[in-house]
């Protein structure tokens, strides 16, 4: 007997009328309508860098004949002490270009002042920023050590945007969605998230341990765990690769939003230094100098893969500042994103590199995921593959199922193993193990270059029934007595929690259900599933959740966790759980 397919995730139209009604194109604003007063000129053979003034911009500012320029840069080091701290040489002054940059120089911040005249005061007339990616003796030399001339090396770059559905990458992205489809990049249509939000998705994907244990394991809140976790850029580096990692915004980073960050650089090109510095210098974190934050990250992307061109790299660059807290706004990078990727292209980088193009999760509050979609959109990031064309044609077996994968359910976990199979073909070791956390991970989560079962169930992708899309529920009124109960026993729940915190959160109780659901099922079964939404005084806290009821014992379970449905704010502000922080109203 044929195998079922027990995932059946319904379609839905991203252009339909109700989803357009909560989706308003936005236009792309460039940071300074100015042209820049300095630029970099870098020679990626030898990697000579100069600093050059641009003489001809100088019309486009409002300066008088009496005006002249003060114009210095500083240079931005990390301090050793923490993922906090960060240094700022002092202004070196410049009067003449080109400026040769030295060797060690990543991240400069430039300045020009008028020169004080008398009864005139000294103004500001120009700030901006530059990153680079520069040659580390240090790199080089683990390259050239762990080099093969037997194999070729395959190269990864994981290039991520945060809260951007499948759906809303068409929708909002149309003509990078357009790029991808017309050359031949592989989407993973039944890539399903894991948990809630930002890093335990990441988290899947660079340690393949859940939240549970990667809190256990890599305990976030604690310094120094982070670095010794087993996070797969660090067995990438071990095997020879130079890594980078970037993010913006750095009030919200992955690994400092209420977590203690790395006690030393965790990659040999680390973006968040300058993005400390730079915050505090633009006074921003849209835009530093003339750029869009996400546009420098990106090209940090780019700089890597002409820097190592030939060589192995893996780099993991994300974007929170044009799509984290406004469904509408990624259509601003449309073009941007696709002439990133269209870059990546024409300096011959995809014939070398696996790039994976990747989101977390979509909009988890507002007006999108209000619609009919808002639920499944939330679930379902958009995710693709490019594969170089030598890969193809060596590995047709491994292509052809990451092709058969694209219409199967599939999670961070896959990609996880799938990181460390492209490790395992790239340097001929056995990479698909893990002695020491082996029995941490989802059993049976796999490489996306192996088939994935037809009969795949959400239990068998550890994907717990809160966050599945496969499974059908119908409307359940949201009066009846199991709704209530449902609720009661929620809100319940989640004032156990708060009382840990000794009194520093309102208790919460109902003001009102939104609505509920029932999970279809098979009469045999000894549970029920519900699923509900509520608002909770003091906060006007809108939360959704999904319980299993013991039909038997009439006792009520969480099958995952909690979701918050609107901001929060600072509500919580005086609290640092990262857990409770959704729930607490101070």
């Amino acid at each position: 007997m044929k195998d079922e397919q027990k995932c059946e995730i319904p379609y839905f139209d991203p252009f339909s009328p109700e989803a357009m009604r909560a989706f308003h194109k936005k236009d792309y604003k460039p940071c300074n309508d100015l042209p820049p007063l300095t630029y970099i000129e870098q020679l990626w053979n030898n990697d000579t860098v100069n600093l050059y003034f641009n003489l001809s911009a100088l019309d486009s500012y409002d300066l008088s004949d009496n005006d002249t320029l003060n114009c210095c840069y500083q240079v931005v080091t990390r301090t050793k002490e923490d993922d906090s701290g960060v240094e700022l040489t002092n202004c070196e002054y410049f009067d003449s270009w080109p400026i040769q940059l030295s060797a060690e120089i990543e991240f400069l911040l430039v300045q020009c002042n008028t020169k004080p005249l008398p009864n005139k005061t000294s103004i500001v007339v120009y700030k901006n920023a530059h990153v680079l990616v520069r040659k580390k003796p240090e790199v080089l030399k683990r390259i050239e050590d762990k080099s093969s001339e037997a194999k070729k090396p395959l190269s990864v770059l994981l290039i991520g945007i945060d809260s951007v559905s499948r759906l809303n990458l068409m929708r909002a992205m149309p003509k990078t969605s357009q790029y991808l489809n017309e050359n031949g990049w592989i989407e993973m249509k039944g890539y399903n998230k894991i948990e809630e939000n930002t890093f335990p998705n990441l988290m899947a994907i660079l340690t393949g341990f859940n939240q549970t244990i990667a809190c256990d394991v890599c305990n976030p809140q604690t310094q120094g765990k982070l670095d010794s976790c087993p996070i797969i850029w660090y067995k990438f580096r071990d095997q020879g690769y130079a890594t980078a990692y970037a993010e913006d915004q750095r009030y919200i980073g992955t690994f400092n939003y209420l977590r203690a960050g790395f006690t030393s650089p965790p990659v040999d090109h680390y973006f968040r230094p300058f993005g400390i510095a730079a915050e505090r210098f633009f006074s921003n974190n849209t835009c530093l100098g003339y750029k869009h934050y996400g546009e420098l990250i990106y090209q940090y992307a780019v700089d890597l893969a002409k820097q190592y061109k030939g060589k192995p790299y893996f780099g993991l660059y994300w974007t929170n500042s044009f799509s984290h807290d406004d469904v509408s706004l990624p259509s601003s990078m449309d073009e941007k994103m696709r002439d990133y990727l269209l870059e990546l292209n024409d300096i011959g980088s995809l014939n070398e590199t696996i790039v994976v193009f990747f989101s977390d999760h979509g909009m988890r509050y507002g007006a999108m995921r209000e619609q009919p979609s808002g639920w499944y959109e939330e679930r379902l990031p958009f995710i693709f593959f490019s594969l170089p064309e030598w890969f193809k044609r060596e590995y047709p077996e491994f292509t052809e199922n990451l092709k058969i994968n694209a219409d199967r359910l599939t999670t961070p976990f896959d990609l996880h193993w799938t990181l460390k199979h492209i490790l395992s073909i790239s340097t001929e070791t056995n990479n698909t193990n893990d002695e020491e956390y082996a029995g941490l991970y989802c059993p049976k989560s796999q490489s996306l270059f192996h088939k994935i079962p037809y009969n795949r169930s959400c239990d068998d992708a550890c994907i717990t029934e809160q966050w599945c899309t496969c499974m059908h529920y119908v409307k359940l009124d949201k009066s009846s007595l199991m709704a209530k109960s449902a609720v009661d026993f929620v809100i319940q729940k989640i004032n156990e929690d708060l009382a840990k915190l000794e009194n520093k959160c309102a208790k919460l109780k109902l003001k009102e259900i939104l609505h509920a659901s029932v999970r279809i099922r098979l009469s045999e079964e000894k549970f029920t599933y519900y699923r509900a939404a509520f608002v909770a005084l003091p906060s006007n806290g809108e939360f959704e959740f999904t319980v299993k009821h013991d039909n038997g014992t009439n006792v009520f379970q969480l099958a995952g966790e909690i979701s918050r449905l609107n901001m929060y704010g600072d509500q919580g502000k005086c609290i640092d759980d990262v857990t409770l922080i959704k729930y607490c109203y101070l």
